[in-house]
């Protein structure tokens, strides 16, 4: 993904700046930004919340937890999907760690209880935390979290 080239004029202030950003997507995609692609599919729009899987735990193994979805990723980033109509609408990202500090705190509050989240037919149950849409913007739960 080229960068882009802008005409310097006196608006051009925060070019270098920008030029940071801009380069944090390119790395992001193109070089040492590994990224989590989620997709929530329609049940986002009704209830107003993002399923964020956390572990599992195997029935059929003296109930053996295992790290799933955010606790077992190695990606920098965590990449949502909003889909409604098989349509993507909306799209979040977030810094796998400032997400795994948001879930610890909301955890540690308990201001979200981690639930069990379906597979619940098969060998194991998956179990994570649903988050309110609005957390990922609330300005307490960036001010929380320190790089």
């Amino acid at each position: 993904m080229p960068r882009t080239r802008h005409n310097m004029s006196p608006f051009d202030v925060d070019l270098d700046w920008a030029a940071v950003r801009e380069q944090e997507v390119v790395d992001m995609f193109e070089h040492n930004g590994s990224i989590e692609v989620k997709a929530e599919r329609d049940q986002w729009y009704r209830t107003g919340n993002i399923a964020v899987e956390l572990y599992r735990i195997y029935k059929n193994d003296d109930d053996k937890k295992v790290a799933s979805g955010l606790y077992a990723t190695g990606a920098y980033w965590w990449w949502i999907s909003l889909v409604l109509d098989n349509v993507t609408r909306r799209m979040i990202t977030i810094k796998v760690k400032e997400l795994k500090s948001m879930i610890e705190k909301f955890n540690d509050d308990k201001k979200y209880k981690i639930i069990p989240m379906g597979d619940k037919d098969s060998s194991f149950t998956t179990y994570g935390m649903l988050v309110p849409i609005f957390e990922f913007y609330d300005i307490k739960n960036i001010d929380d979290y320190k790089e």
